[in-house]
């Protein structure tokens, strides 16, 4: 009876070990399961492919292309790039802190002062960017982000 026991607490460590290492290779990759900490290209913004030309904004803006950089210790940065009044460069950046429940990216801007989401779907996430952040008056944009290059 001893031996029976004593064959079970020993499969019962091997399993346990090997979950562990198995978690432990996954974690290794930066701990980031979904593989969120990436690059991530702007397709659209409100249904509209870029060139995107911001509404309700002070100057005359267009968004040619943004990535949103999402780093594996959980901070991320955001650059858009366009033009304002026709002279190219950075229309807005944003960095902070992200973390992810389920099926939502969670985005706290150190940047704007505020909390913004995304919802992860497959190699994209569809995200509500504070208008603020590309020089609009107006709250909310809906974007849509892929990894793909």
């Amino acid at each position: 009876m001893l031996s029976r026991v004593s064959s079970r607490a020993a499969f019962s460590l091997v399993v346990a070990g090997l979950l562990a290492a198995s978690l432990a290779a996954c974690a290794g990759s930066g701990g980031d399961l979904l593989n969120l900490d990436q690059t991530w290209t702007l397709r659209s913004v409100s249904d509209s492919t870029l060139p995107y030309t911001v509404p309700n904004a002070s100057s005359d803006i267009v968004i040619t292309s943004a990535t949103a950089e999402l780093n594996a210790d959980n901070s991320y940065t955001t650059t858009f790039t366009g033009t304002t009044d026709g002279t190219p460069g950075t229309i807005g950046t944003d960095h902070g802190a992200w973390s992810v429940s389920r099926s939502t990216i969670n985005f706290h801007s150190q940047s704007l002062h505020t909390d913004y989401i995304a919802a992860l779907n497959g190699n994209s996430f569809n995200a509500s960017i504070p208008g603020t952040l590309v020089g609009s008056m107006t709250p909310n944009f809906s974007m849509v982000f892929s990894d793909a290059p």
